[in-house]
Order: C-alpha cells, then sequence, then structure tokens
C-alpha cells in the first residue's frame, strides 16, 4: 500500500512540473525569454530593461545616448503616456508610446553631463496605462563624470 501511495504522489509531482515546464516554454515563447515568461506568470504587465540605465564613466563635453527596452508582457495594449525626470540633464523622446501586446519598443534617452561633476544618481518615471491601470515607473540614472581632457598643444 505504502508504494502505491508514493507511486501516486510521484506521479502527481511530476505532472505538476511537467505543466510549470510546458507554461514557462509557452510564456518564453510568446515574451522572447524565459525570465520574461517567468515575469508574465508572476502577475508583472512589463518588463524594462536595463533596470538601472546606467552611463558608466563619461566626459561632460558631449550629450550621451542611451536606450531603454520596455516589453509588454499583456495581451491588452500598454501606453506609456508620460515620463518625467529628476533632472534637466536628462532628455525623454516624444509621447505617448504604443506598445502591442507581446511586442517592445525601445525609449531613447538622452543625458546631457555639462551642468554634472562627479557620481550622478538620477531618475526616470515614465507614466504607463495597462489594463485601465495608470502606474508609474521609476528606472535609476546613473553616471560618473568627468571633466573633459584638455586640449593637447603641440610644441
Amino acid at each position: 500500500m505504502k508504494s502505491s501511495v508514493i507511486s501516486t504522489h510521484r506521479g502527481t509531482l511530476i505532472a505538476v512540473f511537467v505543466c510549470i515546464a510546458t507554461a514557462v516554454g509557452s510564456a518564453s515563447a510568446f515574451f522572447g525569454s524565459p525570465a520574461n515568461g517567468i515575469r508574465w506568470l508572476a502577475g508583472h504587465e512589463y518588463s524594462i530593461t536595463p533596470a538601472v540605465l546606467d552611463f558608466g564613466v563619461v566626459s561632460s563635453a558631449k550629450p550621451l545616448e542611451g536606450e531603454l527596452t520596455i516589453q509588454n508582457l499583456t495581451f491588452e495594449k500598454l501606453s506609456i503616456v508620460g515620463g518625467g525626470k529628476s533632472c534637466s540633464c536628462i532628455a525623454l523622446e516624444n509621447f505617448p508610446v504604443h506598445i502591442a501586446p507581446g511586442s517592445s519598443k525601445s525609449l531613447n534617452v538622452t543625458f546631457h553631463p555639462s551642468s554634472q561633476e562627479g557620481s550622478v544618481n538620477q531618475s526616470i518615471s515614465l507614466y504607463c496605462i495597462v489594463n485601465g491601470t495608470t502606474k508609474d515607473v521609476v528606472v535609476p540614472v546613473e553616471a560618473h563624470v568627468v571633466a573633459p581632457a584638455p586640449a593637447r598643444q603641440d610644441l
């Protein structure tokens, strides 16, 4: 009797694992990666990469372009209707941005480091509407700004 109970439980566990693997595989096929499939299964509505927009060590001499990729993990249209920024040194492209279900779009971000020096820790807020709900998503923006090298003078 004991071995048939163990066998039944083992069979149930195998069936559960097969169902989970199938769900993750199907979700990752639709959403482009296992990580996004798992996010969707966990109830997330979108994925933003990178999670931190880090420009690294930069010269204050020229503006830099960065990119955020937003993927819609729902079966409804995702709209980014606006954005905010913690510093005038950051510029965002025009809104609104509409993303079809299962699709992704890139959002360009321009960082103007000329008024900054040293470690910069700012942020971008994106105002997203999906399934009739508005959410404010914050993405940190980081850089370490150094003065441009002086012009070399030949003797």
